[in-house]
């Protein structure tokens, strides 16, 4: 999300101590429980290829536990996939 990324550079800028910086992180994290990002506008600016495979991948990796999701070499399936969309 923009907007925290605006959150986050204002926190430096001023200097925030980062005790009350993590708190409010924490808030952030907390209040958009991972909705933090635009995924549609995101997923919008990439190719048809790239597009069509990030969301193959995620409905994959939403079907996985955490602890499989571990186990997946996110490195060997970004090389694949920019091979495979270049």
């Amino acid at each position: 999300m923009l907007q925290f990324k605006q959150v986050e550079e204002y926190m430096i800028y001023r200097k925030l101590p980062r005790n009350l910086r993590q708190r409010i992180t924490d808030y952030y994290e907390h209040r958009y429980q991972g909705k933090m990002f635009d995924e549609k506008s995101i997923l919008g600016e990439l190719n048809e290829c790239l597009r069509e495979v990030s969301s193959t991948a995620l409905a994959f990796l939403e079907q996985l536990s955490i602890g499989d999701r571990r186990l997946v070499s996110s490195n060997a399936a970004v090389g694949s996939v920019v091979e495979w969309c270049s």
